[in-house]
């Protein structure tokens, strides 16, 4: 029987650091995140710890925006409408508007401190940060294009995708990221060659 003496503790500590690490790296950004910003996922000014960041997150917006619509354009070109951040059907009314929280721009800081913070060599985590972000932008754009082509006929399923299953996959994808990092890259012989 396993009791929590202090003796017991510390070992299990120890040899938990990397998962508690990142549990407290994760929950610790994401409460830096919510206590400093001075805005909710629709405004169009965005304060972070008093700085103005709203022209910034109107720019990836719109740059997010049009990624999209281009995108889904291809396979519904011919009832798809597209005016600042908002992606609109014309045969249903139904639409999407892509705004600051949908960046993605949250998730990539928090994988980027992730692997900053964990143990492991420098030269490592100079080419697997832009890995791990790439990643993570291209979870985004899955994330996106596909609520934007869940809306056009099904709205009523965009709020259990958006706010349920979409956010699992994003917090899913930055413990993806740090696992690779942890099992395989961290101590493997692998380096980018000079």
């Amino acid at each position: 029987m396993f009791s929590l003496k202090k003796e017991n503790i510390k070992p299990l500590m120890q040899q938990h650091r990397d998962i508690l690490l990142f549990v407290i790296v994760v929950l610790g950004f994401h409460a830096f995140w919510k206590i400093g910003r001075e805005a909710d996922a629709t405004d169009q000014v965005i304060h972070f710890y008093g700085l103005n960041f709203s022209p910034f997150f109107s720019f990836i917006s719109e740059v997010w925006t049009e990624v999209v619509f281009r995108f889904v354009y291809l396979f519904k070109g011919d009832v798809l409408e597209w005016h600042y951040c908002n992606i609109r059907y014309a045969d249903t009314d139904n639409g999407i508007r892509i705004v600051w929280g949908c960046s993605g721009i949250k998730e990539i800081i928090m994988t980027a401190i992730v692997i900053i913070v964990a143990r492991g060599n420098w030269h490592k985590k100079l080419w697997y940060i832009p890995a791990g972000v790439a990643f993570i932008l291209l979870l985004n754009f899955i994330r996106l294009t596909t609520l934007t082509f869940i809306v056009h006929h099904h709205m009523h399923w965009f709020n259990f995708v958006h706010e349920i299953i979409f956010r699992l996959v994003m917090y899913g994808g930055i413990f993806l990221v740090w696992l690779v990092w942890e099992e395989k890259i961290k101590n493997s012989g692998f380096k980018i060659p000079d």
